[in-house]
């Protein structure tokens, strides 16, 4: 059974160094290290870290602490905001404004050379495509003049041969 409860709080130990644990099973852990006088040695290097925790778990602060605080940093007297606090908050909120306007003009520019570079792009493509267009009407037109010269050349060739048979 004791054997048991040492490998339960090893995994609580192991859920514990992974920031894993309840708030439960952390008041587990430090209960164990208070109440348990003879510890395996592997579990006695942890004692102190979590006895410290059980002691200071329970501290409670006294009711006029914050009085007394600032009674010591401010010697009593009433705790001010400086002008220059102000004009920092103002300078910072306008550097971030700024800084905003720096990145939206840098999207823009970003954004309009990528217009111009489709613009080009696709007048490069119009140009290409009236390139085409007027090599195949020459195309055409020389084929078609082609076909009138062979029918002319059919017709003599015709007239010829029939001189011929005559």
């Amino acid at each position: 059974m004791r054997m048991d409860k040492f490998k339960y709080i090893d995994n609580l130990l192991e859920k514990y160094w992974t920031a894993d644990t309840s708030p439960e099973e952390e008041k587990t852990l430090r209960d164990f290290f208070v109440h348990t006088p003879d510890l395996p040695p592997h579990l006695q290097a942890y004692a102190e870290l979590f006895m410290i925790q059980h002691e200071q778990h329970n501290v409670q602060l006294p009711d006029n602490f914050d009085e007394k605080l600032l009674e010591k940093l401010g010697h009593g007297k009433p705790v001010t905001i400086s002008r220059s606090g102000k004009r920092f908050a103002y300078s910072s909120l306008f550097a971030k404004i700024a800084a905003s306007i720096v990145v939206m003009l840098g999207v823009g520019v970003l954004t309009y050379q990528g217009i111009e570079r489709k613009q080009a792009q696709l007048a490069a493509e119009t140009e290409a495509r009236e390139t085409i267009i007027n090599a195949l009407a020459l195309i055409a037109d020389n084929v078609q003049k082609g076909e009138a010269a062979i029918n002319e050349g059919l017709k003599q060739f015709e007239i010829l041969s029939t001189l011929d048979h005559e």
